[in-house]
């Protein structure tokens, strides 16, 4: 899963570089989905070591780097939380990833944590992967369900602020420190999450669980970064024709269009978040509708017959 919480609290390090990767479309690695196991091997440790120690920023760029991403460590001597934060807005602006060290009363980077952008001067979009600040009335959006397995929230900028500024007298290792992760794989795909395509994600599990495989399913579908028409206008452009597709091949009773349209929805605030496009072209117009239809009509009868789209 894309985004789920780590309840162990201990592979911190690993979760938060794992969700990193989800937000640019890698799940799987060598045929293998990066879960906690594979990542261990990555990262060349064993689950007792992950277990006691955990894993430090050295360990993380390797890994990230073998994975096809470049990596910029901020690093703060002095404790300045608001330099921090300005650093944070510039590099999720350009579209990168982060995962930046918390503190606490007694500890110095005890725990990691993903940053995806920012609300305005209000409030931090956050992947955690141990919820650690849940209890707290600083957080927002309603669970999606009571387990509340999975991580994507909003903190405000106050409490996120407190989290990252040491409580123990300022030393130079209790300073703060971040990761950038900037995709250079043909694999990745450029963009981040906004704050709309966030409240849909608090609203749709399967967005959440299966995120770098939507993002997976739009890369065949449509081109990214090069000139053609944006895709989240093609797909508003078609939603009509799409609809009456979907619905000649399934059951209004079990596949309603409401439920068509959430999908679309989903879509839509996908590839307006990660610049999907259409090229220019009768041919690449054609192939594209082709494509999203097959994906729809794959997608409606998994809904339809209540099984998993990608088992």
């Amino acid at each position: 899963m894309s985004f789920e919480r780590d309840r162990t609290a201990t592979h911190c390090g690993l979760a938060a570089l794992r969700y990193a990767l989800s937000l640019h479309g890698l799940g799987w690695y060598e045929g293998r989905e990066l879960n906690l196991k594979t990542m261990r091997k990555l990262f060349g440790v064993s689950k007792l070591r992950v277990m006691l120690h955990g894993v430090n920023e050295h360990a993380i760029t390797a890994a990230a780097r073998s994975l096809g991403l470049e990596v910029m460590s901020h690093v703060y001597v002095k404790n300045n939380p608001d330099a921090v934060i300005t650093d944070l807005r510039t590099a999720t602006a350009q579209k990168h990833s982060c995962i930046i060290s918390w503190h606490n009363e007694t500890s110095c980077h005890f725990h990691w944590v993903c940053v995806a952008g920012f609300d305005d001067d209000l409030n931090v979009m956050l992947f955690d992967p141990a919820r650690l600040d849940e209890d707290l009335p600083w957080r927002q959006f309603s669970p999606i369900d009571d387990r509340e397995q999975y991580v994507p929230a909003m903190m405000s900028l106050q409490r996120f602020r407190e989290w990252i500024t040491p409580d123990v007298p300022p030393k130079d290792d209790c300073s703060h420190f971040f990761l950038e992760f900037i995709p250079t794989s043909a694999q990745l795909v450029t963009g981040m999450v906004d704050v709309s395509l966030l409240k849909l994600m608090r609203k749709t599990s399967e967005l959440v669980e299966h995120f770098d495989e939507y993002l997976d399913d739009l890369h065949s579908i449509f081109s990214h970064d090069c000139p053609g028409q944006p895709a989240h206008e093609f797909i508003t452009q078609h939603a009509p024709y799409l609809w009456g597709m979907v619905q000649d091949w399934t059951l209004p009773d079990t596949c309603h269009i409401s439920a068509i349209q959430h999908e679309l929805d989903v879509l839509t605030a996908l590839t307006k978040c990660y610049n999907f496009v259409v090229p220019f072209g009768t041919e690449t117009h054609a192939r594209a509708m082709t494509q999203l239809g097959f994906h729809l009509g794959w997608w409606a009868c998994a809904y339809s017959y209540g099984v998993g789209r990608y088992e």
